[in-house]
């Protein structure tokens, strides 16, 4: 998929994650930071293949980890997905894989309220080619929280998580702007920190210095997709090549 096209379907699904039904699942009494990122290549370290790729999407979160599962289970409500359950670590929402393709498929098909936000999330996936296989699926949504009482809670292994978030990841939604870099910052901390306050510091000044450059990849996203809006082309008339 051009970088280009990645960055105006990440527009259409910021567009279904704003939505107040989901939108509202993220928020909690403590009013926690999110930040919902797309991969770059909408699967693992550049492995998708177009028209036979899932989009993989990482919700990154400071909430605690037990309101994030629940957050995770109301998403998993509104787009027909399933709970994918991994020990000692957060669930993955996977949608549309196996027989649920042609579950969804039909009830997308159907002009109704019930399935608004569905029909809105598989439209702005298969104009791209993405979700278009039974076999891989049209979502896997995972998630982290660095608000867990431990650690990162996490069924994603930390560096992993890191390069997808920081590097690799195309912001899709957050809850104000700036989450996604507050985030961050505290996901390379807990990955630093060690047992006193003196390197916990110091290992907050590393994250500072080395996520502005990382960071930085993300902002320039940023400009390509105001870019495109701007551009009188749509996706369908871009070049590919």
């Amino acid at each position: 998929m051009l970088p280009l096209n990645k960055q105006v379907m990440a527009a259409a699904l910021r567009e279904v994650f704003h939505a107040p039904e989901l939108a509202s699942a993220f928020e909690s009494g403590v009013r926690n930071d999110w930040a919902l990122f797309m991969t770059g290549s909408t699967g693992r370290l550049g492995t998708a293949v177009l028209g036979e790729c899932a989009a993989h999407l990482i919700l990154l979160t400071d909430a605690t980890d037990i309101f994030t599962r629940q957050t995770l289970s109301v998403m998993a409500g509104w787009l027909s997905g399933r709970l994918v359950e991994h020990e000692g670590a957060l669930p993955t929402v996977v949608i549309g894989r196996g027989r649920d393709f042609d579950s969804i498929n039909k009830w997308v098909a159907v002009d109704d309220g019930k399935h608004r936000i569905l029909r809105k999330f598989v439209a702005a996936l298969a104009k791209f080619g993405v979700g278009l296989s039974p076999q891989h699926g049209m979502a896997v949504i995972e998630a982290a929280t660095v608000g867990a009482s431990e650690g990162i809670c996490s069924s994603i292994p930390e560096t992993e998580l890191f390069f997808q978030a920081a590097k690799n990841g195309i912001r899709v939604a957050a809850s104000r702007d700036g989450a996604h870099k507050v985030l961050i910052r505290d996901l390379m901390v807990r990955m630093c920190k060690a047992g006193t306050a003196e390197s916990a510091a110091a290992s907050r000044e590393t994250a500072n210095e080395v996520l502005e450059f990382e960071l930085g990849f993300l902002e320039a996203q940023k400009a390509l997709l105001e870019k495109a809006r701007a551009g009188a082309a749509g996706p369908g008339r871009e070049r590919t090549g």
